[in-house]
Formats: C-alpha cells, structure tokens, sequence
C-alpha cells in the first residue's frame, strides 16, 4: 500500500502540490489502519506509525520547507517505522 501511494510523490512538485499528494498518502495509510485493525493488528499499527510520519511531512511542508526536503524527510522517518 505504501508503494503504491509514495509513487504519487515521486516528483514533489510545489508547496500546494506536495500537500495534497501527503494528504492522499495520509489518507490511504489511515484507510488501511482501520481495515486492518481487526484482522492484522501489527499491519494496522504500522500504518498508524506510517501515518504520523506522513503528518509530520505535511507539517515541514506547512512551515514552507523545500518539496524534496520534505519528501527526503519522510522517506528517513518511513524507513524507522
């Protein structure tokens, strides 16, 4: 799942662009969370972990820092989750 959404931020684009495609991913990870939370606890509470690090991207991006520092930024803060 992460794959596939993460492709979307291949190319960070501008401050506006760079927000909605984190807005995406984090929806698609707290989509997942919920879906899996009765059948796969551990899948679940790695989206949820997933998803708080997407949210902190989206911060950075809020406080205007550069697309690609923020995509560099969260793909640090996935490899940890």
């Amino acid at each position: 799942v992460l794959g596939v959404a993460l492709e979307r931020l291949d190319d960070p684009g501008d401050r506006g662009e760079t927000l909605a495609r984190l807005a995406h991913v984090a929806e698609t990870l707290a989509r997942t969370a919920r879906e899996a939370i009765t059948e796969d606890v551990d899948r679940a509470a790695r989206a949820a972990r997933q998803h708080a690090c997407v949210l902190a991207a989206a911060a950075l991006a809020e406080r205007n820092v550069q697309p690609r520092l923020v995509l560099e930024s969260l793909l640090i803060r996935l490899r940890r989750c």
